[in-house]
């Protein structure tokens, strides 16, 4: 979970083995010039479905050129 930005903000989330996705939360919606906040609440983002009952290692990463790594919540069920 992660609000959206009215700048570009991007993570890398490398689960396992599996190729790295880049999650986007830059938000179309605008701010008043000078806000710093985010313009969208927390919403999910990207989740993943199916994984077998065992270990999982989640790594989030700056992309190429990143300035940020954004995350508000990680849920588990």
């Amino acid at each position: 979970m992660s609000p959206e930005w009215p700048y570009t903000v991007n993570t890398l989330l490398t689960l396992d083995s599996d190729p790295p996705v880049v999650v986007d939360m830059t938000s179309s919606n605008t701010l008043p010039i000078g806000s710093v906040g985010p313009n969208v609440v927390s919403q999910v983002l990207w989740g993943r479905t199916g994984l077998s009952n065992t270990e999982h290692t989640l790594v989030a990463s700056l992309v190429t050129g990143g300035r940020y790594i954004v995350v508000d919540a990680f849920m588990y069920g």
